[in-house]
């Protein structure tokens, strides 16, 4: 099984209360019954047995819908408005087969702060009994910093990961900096590692070994036997001209460092990330350039450790020539060609998005191309006026085969722009156990379906409508299809609004869904039926 995405399988019946199409030979829709809306800041979702369970947040209030996706029908909900006043939200997620929200809450009066979790039962779709304090740590913590609303203060204080056995899981603060002063403090990193039913396995602050202007943590982790680890950036001096890639293993029982150094050579490493592989070592993994200052990727870095120290299957995997002028115009490939020859040309904005590792070892890792532009207006009696546009563009999808072997790359065109962040832009990952398929779902332009190498494709305007489209990869020979599955505005007759990526989930093997908003204060699920 591949880990962290989960897919599902197709439901072969469809009731009579609801509309279901074909709009290409890969896929089908099925639209359920609208069901009252529920305006939330954030929003959850999560599966088990044919039924979806939707957790949306906003605010002291905190409701908890249900929803079968077998039926496609609506279930019930439950609002539970006593979340305490003044908590932050920390994280919301599944561990093993339990269901946690995590929430921070700073005791003034005391100087501490504090973490809860509460329960949720899925099946009953409701918290699961009282909020349980969960950590108690006197003094500050870092995190940063929110205006605005009701979550206005430190927010994100707390970062969860889990192993890869999924039993394990470490929860990681870091406290304020007593010295302001980069180059005299030494950052001390709470360790705290508990089981699936939050029962502490061990916890421990750990002081680093070197100086915060000295390293930049770059990724946390932990093991299926509760050791705890930190990427880092160590940098050669103060001067922080020059760095090396170091691994920090904390020991479950003595919470001793014990430190590995990777070695890069001439790379230059950005957007790495750390993870537990299945036998017993860890996988840094991440882009690299060939020029210091560059925010680029020139190709995929990718290094394992056993614990034992030991580094090993150091490799780099370069983006070739071919790839990098796919998609782009003629003025642009010569330009990038003239760079290659001066061993310059590289991916533009390159951000690593999905790391993924199978059971076998094999790694599939995804990277969109995203950047912010500033843009500023003059009126006639020169006031000025500044926006910014976000670019979500083209993706990488890279294989490694379990023996480092290259198994295969591939260039995704997509061009998404908006100005309210993310929005509808993006893309969500799926993968498929079953077929061994891997899914890139989006918004796009309709006059992009079909595209040969050498057409820039067209842009797609966030909350301008788009035509929700999948990249099918296949995971053998990383084959590509693209298919455009339906016209947000016309589902089966309705037009659907603020859709946003991060509202597609999957649930089992070919069957993925999206709730999306309909007007008159109602949501639909549409469930999407991968064809074999």
């Amino acid at each position: 099984m591949w880990k962290p995405a989960v897919f599902l399988l197709l439901i072969s019946f469809i009731c009579s209360d609801v509309y279901s199409q074909a709009p290409s030979g890969d896929f089908r829709y099925t639209v359920s019954i609208p069901y009252r809306v529920v305006d939330a800041a954030s929003k959850y979702y999560f599966y088990q047995e044919d039924e979806i369970m939707m957790v949306k947040i906003t605010g002291r209030r905190v409701t908890i819908q249900k929803f079968s996706s077998a039926g496609m029908k609506f279930i019930k909900i439950k609002v539970h408005e006593d979340m305490p006043k003044g908590y932050v939200m920390e994280n919301l997620r599944k561990v093993g087969e339990n269901y946690y929200l995590f929430y921070s809450l700073w005791d003034r009066a005391n100087e501490t702060e504090q973490l809860y979790y509460r329960e949720i039962d899925f099946s009953a779709g409701s918290f699961n009994g009282p909020a349980k304090r969960l950590l108690k740590i006197k003094g500050r913590l870092a995190g940063f910093f929110t205006g605005g609303g009701w979550s206005m203060g430190v927010t994100d204080k707390f970062s969860f990961n889990v192993s890869f056995d999924e039993t394990k899981l470490l929860i990681q603060y870091r406290r304020k900096p007593l010295i302001r002063d980069d180059s005299k403090n030494y950052d001390v990193i709470g360790f705290n590692v508990f089981d699936p039913e939050l029962e502490e396995v061990w916890s421990e602050e750990v002081r680093m070994p070197y100086t915060e202007a000295q390293m930049s943590n770059l990724d946390y982790s932990v093991d299926a036997d509760g050791n705890a680890y930190i990427l880092a950036s160590v940098f050669n001096g103060t001067s922080r001209t020059t760095s090396h890639i170091e691994l920090l293993r904390i020991e479950n029982e003595t919470g001793e460092i014990d430190i590995t150094e990777i070695k890069v050579g001439t790379m230059f490493i950005k957007n790495i990330w750390l993870y537990e592989g299945p036998n017993d070592y860890m996988v840094c993994a991440g882009f690299y350039s060939k020029l210091k200052s560059s925010n680029n990727a020139d190709g995929i870095f990718l290094a394992k450790a056993g614990k034992d120290g030991e580094v090993y299957d150091v490799a780099k995997y370069e983006i070739p020539l071919s790839v990098l002028n796919q998609y782009t115009s003629a003025r642009t490939q010569k330009k990038t060609s003239k760079r290659e020859k001066k061993n310059k040309a590289e991916f533009d904005e390159l951000e690593l998005r999905n790391l993924i590792i199978g059971d076998d070892g094999s790694i599939v890792m995804i990277g969109e191309q995203y950047y912010v532009l500033v843009h500023t207006s003059y009126s006639s009696d020169g006031k000025s006026r500044t926006y910014y546009t976000y670019h979500y563009n083209d993706m990488l999808i890279t294989k490694i085969d379990p023996d480092g072997e290259l198994a295969w790359m591939k260039k995704l065109p997509k061009r998404q722009t908006g100005r309210k962040g993310r929005g509808g832009m993006g893309y969500k990952y799926v993968y498929d156990e079953k077929s061994d398929e891997h899914f890139l779902l989006f918004l796009d332009n309709f006059k992009n379906m079909e595209l040969s190498l050498d057409q820039v494709p067209a842009n797609h305007s966030d909350g301008a409508g788009g035509f929700l489209t999948a990249y099918k990869i296949d995971g053998e020979d990383g084959a590509v299809t693209k298919a455009s599955i339906f016209n947000v505005k016309d589902v089966n007759g309705t037009a659907v609004y603020q859709f946003q990526t991060g509202r597609i989930f999957s649930t089992k093997p070919g069957e993925i869904m999206v709730e999306v908003y309909k007007k008159k204060k109602e949501d639909v699920m549409i469930r999407i039926d991968v064809n074999e």
